[in-house]
């Protein structure tokens, strides 16, 4: 018996299932990226070759970090970010200003993380739903010119619901269809993009050039 013919999505369809899905949870993640600025006073950890520097933070932890910041200006160089959430969040602060780009790292973050660790109910037709579809979103990003996440980056995002939630939801859990796997890739990005937000950490004293967009 022949195997089921699995569609490939295009990136229009793609993009078309997670917008809709974002924006009738009234999100501003399909148009924008939280940033929130954060002056410093004469800080050696910024030079005026960086100007700032870009983190991704809980936005519950926010007022605490700055405390930490306040009492010890080497924190500025980082909470321990690591190398793939880094990297999404380069990219997505690299596409803040295209919606189409904002939304394929959103959406490829939250599929590589189930390519690197397949749910076990996901393998099989699902894992090659998630296979097109991740790879029509790095082809979209591609044509963006920037560099996508490498294979040995891991956890590249700062919230996935399988990513130790198993027990909750069930290991046997699935999405049904294409549709139903965008509505869940969207309902991560939603939940990521209102509980965490990148950071911009600048010294008032060489803020000459600094142009805050």
């Amino acid at each position: 018996m022949r195997s089921k013919e699995i569609k490939k999505p295009t990136w229009e369809e793609i993009y078309k299932h997670w917008k809709y899905v974002c924006e009738d949870l009234f999100s501003p993640i399909t148009n924008t990226v939280s940033i929130v600025d954060i002056p410093v006073k004469s800080c050696s950890y910024i030079t005026n070759n960086s100007s700032m520097v870009i983190d991704w933070w809980p936005i519950s932890e926010i007022e605490k970090r700055k405390k930490e910041i306040e009492d010890d200006q080497s924190r500025i160089i980082g909470f321990g970010l690591n190398k793939g959430t880094k990297h999404t969040m380069e990219l997505l602060y690299e596409l803040r200003d295209n919606p189409e780009g904002i939304a394929a790292v959103w959406i490829g973050v939250c599929l590589k993380d189930k390519e690197d660790n397949y749910p076990k109910a996901w393998r099989g037709e699902m894992a090659q739903i998630v296979d097109y579809t991740y790879g029509e979103v790095i082809r979209k990003l591609d044509k963006l010119n920037v560099y996508t996440w490498h294979h040995a980056m891991r956890e590249a995002i700062p919230i996935d619901l399988f990513r130790g939630w198993t027990y909750m939801l069930g290991e046997d859990y699935r999405p049904a269809s294409f549709e139903s796997l965008m509505t869940w890739i969207a309902l991560e990005s939603v939940l990521t993009c209102t509980t965490w937000t990148i950071v911009r950490v600048y010294d008032k004293d060489k803020i000459i050039g600094f142009k805050r967009k």
